[in-house]
């Protein structure tokens, strides 16, 4: 861990395929991750000479909020230089509703609203978040947004195969 901490890059890609990857809790794992694409995305730019796309932004925002970095993930979008796409609020999205940060997700679907004021999909989200705190005076205004809109609620379905 302390590899990644100070930055012992060389060190750390050195030591890594002789870790026990089984043994090794995964947000510890992710961790690695988030610091090597770090390095490599400014190296992008500074030893290569590339210009950080969309993609690339949305990219990190993902690790960043997958591994519950949110602060570090909401500052790189408010500091992307190209306006953020819906791909790139849903990812964080999607992280604030894995670790339950209320003030963000509304932050982030405030921007998603204005984007695509056409989707449900942050107001979804909004509502199984306020439900999983307990907000329900909170989900019931958003349901209300929700009917109010004519957003309706699309069945979910799976496919399966039957085998002889």
């Amino acid at each position: 861990m302390m590899l990644v901490m100070d930055g012992s890059w060389l060190e750390q890609h050195r030591i890594w395929p002789h870790l026990n990857i089984e043994g090794t809790p995964m947000n510890l794992l992710l961790l690695w991750t988030v610091q090597d694409e770090r390095y490599y995305f400014k190296m992008m730019r500074n030893l290569y000479g590339i210009t950080p796309q969309l993609q690339h932004y949305g990219c990190m925002v993902d690790l960043l909020g997958r591994a519950g970095l949110l602060d570090e993930a909401r500052k790189m979008v408010e500091e992307m230089p190209m306006k953020p796409n819906s791909i790139v609020w849903g990812c964080l999205m999607g992280a604030c509703e894995k670790h339950g940060n209320v003030d963000m997700v509304e932050w982030v679907a405030k921007h998603l609203q204005e984007l695509e004021p056409w989707s449900d999909g942050s107001y979804v989200v909004l509502s199984n978040i306020y439900a999983n705190k307990g907000m329900w005076k909170e989900v019931e205004r958003i349901r209300a947004i929700m009917k109010e809109r004519k957003f309706a609620k699309v069945p979910g379905y799976s496919l399966t195969t039957k085998s002889d």
